[in-house]
């Protein structure tokens, strides 16, 4: 049983309306699955996102996010989901960043939360979600404790990350350019110099 294959049968099983023949088809599913044999490797990003959702429903849309301050609205398909995070993959890559590094997220719920999630599945990257709501001790303490390699921050949290860097004495692969995550899509845009609305 490949994972793609695996992965349909999930899919198949929600679209399923009678919800007793559903539990019995979970249950077969679930049994079958627990006695499969899973393969060395997997990369959810790229077999299942890019390899499924991108090559099948691409223009389909993935994401609507809508800022809970101003209403606005953004849209996102597939392929602009994956290409944003390869976007920043790349950037990423390009900065000395490997397989197995971190990368620290002091974001909100933001589209390039998505982005860098994205990015952080496809590149084998250890993802460590931090609050926004963290003090510079709270930070501090972190970085002490499990040094950054990347960060991607909310620009409110930039003057906080950076001292909790400095009195954490480290210095992350992408210290140079902390990534800055804001609210206005303008805004974003210039900060990241990516065109047409994208990260």
């Amino acid at each position: 049983m490949s994972l793609e294959s695996t992965y349909r049968e999930a899919m198949a099983l929600n679209q399923i309306q009678d919800m007793a023949k559903r539990e019995i088809a979970a249950q077969s599913f679930f049994k079958d699955l627990n006695k499969s044999e899973l393969p060395e490797k997997f990369n959810w990003a790229a077999e299942i996102f890019e390899g499924i959702h991108v090559k099948e429903r691409g223009d389909q849309l993935a994401l609507i996010w809508t800022d809970m301050d101003t209403d606005a609205e953004q849209q996102f398909t597939y392929k602009e989901m994956a290409a944003n995070g390869n976007k920043l993959l790349n950037f990423l890559r390009k900065k000395g960043v490997e397989q197995g590094n971190n990368l620290y997220m002091l974001t909100p719920i933001v589209p390039e939360t998505w982005f860098a999630t994205f990015a952080g599945i496809k590149g084998g990257l250890v993802s460590v979600p931090t609050a926004t709501s963290m003090t510079e001790r709270e930070i501090w303490f972190r970085f002490e404790a499990y040094k950054p390699d990347v960060i991607v921050a909310f620009e409110g949290l930039t003057d906080l990350v950076d001292d909790a860097l400095e009195k954490a004495d480290c210095t992350p692969k992408a210290k140079r350019r902390i990534l800055v995550v804001c609210r206005s899509f303008r805004r974003r845009h210039q900060i990241f110099g990516f065109p047409g609305g994208a990260l």
